[in-house]
């Protein structure tokens, strides 16, 4: 979704929708967002795919393109331009950080609307090896 060389964005999110999530970043970091959370969240933008999956790991659904919201040691915000399923509570996330390719687990603990948009959250549960849906990144 990221060109590696020119920093370009080749996935199918909307203008609209990465301009929200912009907007919602550049907030975050100059509110500095006093919450009262135990664990410190960092904002950070960043492609993603997520895909709903069994208690086996196996797809359950389709493989949906999501940007980050933010990011902590056990947990991670995410923003989507559709709601997610309820009846998924577990999705597998792959990403990249610092150029290294991230598979993880998470159980799903909030999702609803956020402006014209949608956010969720989720719970780290395992790493993965691989990415068990489709991948284009």
């Amino acid at each position: 979704m990221i060109d590696e060389v020119t920093g370009a964005y080749h996935g199918s999110l909307t203008k609209p929708f990465l301009d929200f999530a912009r907007r919602q970043l550049v907030n975050a970091t100059l509110n500095g967002r006093n919450d009262q959370r135990s664990e410190a969240r960092h904002p950070m933008m960043l492609p993603a795919l997520v895909v709903p999956i069994d208690e086996r790991n196996f797809p359950v659904d389709e493989t949906i393109e999501v940007v980050t919201r933010d990011v902590a040691s056990t947990s991670i915000g995410l923003f989507h331009q559709e709601p997610l399923d309820p009846r998924h509570k577990r999705l597998a996330l792959q990403m990249f950080m610092v150029g290294n390719e991230v598979n993880l687990v998470l159980q799903v603990v909030w999702r609803g609307p956020m402006g014209p948009f949608f956010g969720s959250a989720g719970w780290y549960l395992d790493r993965l090896d691989s990415f068990p849906g489709r991948t284009y990144l």
